[in-house]
């Protein structure tokens, strides 16, 4: 494709080689130039998913962490609470 870009479009043979020839290459760049945005539209679309999946395995731990804090206390009796309740 560089070297029908290089030599023009008249430098290929007959004139109807030549058209064959430039309509071939433009629908390719066109098909590539879509198949690049695709591939890009896809990288982002990955490294959002990463960057989702980060959040959520950071706000998980953090969860977790003050989960384990707060069980770690002593869980008063119910009898313990029943006369805080009193006083």
């Amino acid at each position: 494709m560089n070297a029908m870009k290089a030599a023009g479009h008249g430098d290929i043979g007959p004139k109807i080689l030549n058209d064959a020839a430039d309509r071939f290459q433009r629908r390719w760049h066109y098909g590539l130039d879509r198949i690049g945005a695709h591939a890009k539209d896809m990288a982002n679309g990955v490294s959002q998913c990463r960057d989702a999946y980060l959040d959520a395995d950071q706000a998980l731990a953090e969860a977790l962490n003050r989960s384990r804090g707060a069980l770690s206390q002593p869980v008063p009796s119910p009898g313990d609470a029943a006369a805080e309740r009193v006083q």
